[in-house]
């Protein structure tokens, strides 16, 4: 219901922000005091808040890689024995629970997170393991590892971990590192071995990470490898999603970006869901029909709060286009909502289609954990993902189509429908993971959902060639931004190609070209498109 917000938009910018953030800290399960999971029940890892933490354990030697639970508490024993404890003796602040982490550099690669949906990490607590730490502090037993800064103190022994980010395309998106043993200070006084949980901020990375990737190396290593034991601990992962426009790291994208080639030119099965506020008094009460003409989902973005339509609580409706959505390089396309402030978020699951029949629904997550009043309405652009409505008025919420599973029924490269259903806000649908989704409820007027647009980042530029006895007709969609060329060539391989007519700019519309001279015994034809 926005029109009736915007008499109290300033008064909700007052409302305190609930915390935009979800932090693993591992302390959800009891466990037996100094105890630990190694992955011997070859589960291959367990999940945590919607993240994956890897783990490969290999019964035939009993051993294992990536990451276990421990809350063994022992800073005094060495050896391997002890692989399972962190040097500080508990998880950060003193809880029970953290993840020991071994870096196997001979085998497959395991320790590795993994996001469910593209993340905004804000960080993670890293610390020693003992087994490292008095390692490195004493040397071992077998003289295989050294005592760092060896016999006089002098040498610049390190001990290095390394994180890496990356997009669910495995391109690296950000990189950092922490000493956790640094011996290499002229004065000795300073060289550290780590025993107490430090921060690492990720927040660099940006709101793409899909994976972290972790990697130790040492000044301590030989033929075969490293000689430090490659184990650290890790605790208190904390993450969100992107915020809202014009912060950093925001996803939000302007309708005016020349990013868009085309928007929603038809509608189909609108389906308006109920009025979900029930109290017949309210001087409001109903469904204004105001807002319930599917046009004004057609077309550019508005900056208008007043041309939308309503899907009501838990309707739908479903969008044609000009030319099919194909999945592209990063997003593809976006929808957008009338939300006239960053906290009164009103939601929608995204649903495509090749077909119109056969939809497939972008994974969501929820992070809102109370329930929103329609009444000082807050919900956390940060605590949001995969779901329509993310942004406010005039800003699209991206989509890629690289995000969805493989299906038999979808094909990413021709993607025709786009349906959005509206998402009842009091916590009785869940998200992916089984989280109660909440947003402002209830409303009245333009209850649920308020499209006004849906804006395509990347269409087909679907041509047709056709040859008659009056010469070849060719038919190209010219998608908008674009500036276009049809040439002509006698030959494949060479660099002789003559324009046919004249540039043409796009307007989402399908331009037909005509070429009466085809005298020449082959004859060849492209589209050049450049950016406007």
């Amino acid at each position: 219901m926005k029109w009736l917000r915007i008499s109290w938009a300033v008064w909700a910018a007052g409302v305190v922000a609930a915390s935009a953030q979800c932090t693993v800290s591992f302390n959800e399960n009891a466990w037996i005091p100094n105890s630990y999971w190694n992955g011997s029940d070859s589960s291959g890892g367990f999940t945590d808040h919607a993240v994956f933490f890897q783990n490969n354990y290999n019964p035939a030697w009993y051993s294992w890689s990536g990451f276990s639970l421990s809350n063994v508490n022992d800073t005094n024993t060495a050896g391997y024995l002890n692989q399972y404890a962190v040097f500080s003796g508990t998880g950060y602040g003193a809880a029970g629970t953290y993840l020991i982490a071994y870096d196997d550099t001979y085998g497959e690669e395991a320790d590795v997170i993994r996001f469910a949906l593209p993340t905004f990490v804000q960080g993670l607590y890293v610390n020693n393991s003992t087994y490292a730490a008095l390692t490195m502090r004493n040397g071992d037993e077998y003289g295989f590892s050294k005592r760092f800064g060896g016999a006089t103190g002098n040498d610049p022994d390190w001990f290095l971990l390394e994180i890496a980010g990356k997009d669910r395309r495995g391109r690296i998106v950000g990189t950092t590192n922490r000493y956790l043993a640094d011996f290499r200070f002229t004065n000795n006084a300073l060289d550290y071995i780590q025993s107490s949980w430090t921060w690492m901020d990720l927040r660099s990375f940006g709101t793409e990470v899909s994976t972290l990737h972790f990697s130790l190396s040492s000044s301590d290593s030989g033929m075969f490898g490293m000689n430090t034991p490659g184990y650290f601990a890790l605790d208190q992962l904390v993450y969100a999603y992107a915020p809202a426009a014009g912060q950093t790291h925001s996803t939000a994208l302007h309708m005016s970006t020349n990013l868009f080639v085309a928007w929603a030119s038809g509608w189909t099965n609108y389906a308006p869901g109920i009025v979900e506020d029930g109290d017949t008094n309210n001087p409001y009460y109903g469904f204004n029909p105001l807002f319930m003409d599917p046009a004004k989902a057609l077309g550019t973005a508005s900056n208008d709060a007043w041309e939308i339509v309503s899907l009501g609580g838990g309707g739908q409706i479903t969008l044609l286009f000009p030319s099919a959505i194909e999945d592209g390089p990063g997003w593809d396309f976006a929808v957008f909502e009338n939300s006239v402030n960053d906290s009164f978020l009103e939601l929608a699951w995204v649903e495509v289609s090749s077909d119109g029949s056969n939809f497939v629904r972008f994974a969501s997550h929820s992070l809102t954990t109370n329930e929103v009043p329609f009444w000082g309405a807050y919900v956390e652009t940060m605590n949001i993902a995969g779901v329509a409505g993310k942004y406010g008025l005039g800003f699209g919420t991206p989509f890629d189509l690289a995000e969805l599973p493989d299906s038999p029924t979808l094909d990413k490269r021709t993607v025709r429908y786009v349906r959005l259903v509206d998402i009842m806000g009091n916590g009785s649908v869940t998200d992916s993971f089984g989280n109660a989704i909440y947003d402002p409820y209830p409303t009245t007027g333009s209850p649920g959902f308020d499209l006004d647009a849906v804006g395509v980042i990347h269409a087909s530029s679907e041509s047709r060639l056709a040859a008659s006895s009056g010469g070849v007709q060719a038919s190209w969609l010219l998608l908008s931004n674009f500036v276009y060329e049809v040439q002509w060539s006698d030959r494949l391989d060479g660099d002789q190609w003559q324009i046919l007519g004249g540039a043409v700019t796009g307007r989402n519309e399908q331009v037909i070209v005509n070429d009466a001279a085809t005298q020449l015994p082959g004859k060849f034809y492209r589209l050049i498109r450049r950016p406007q």
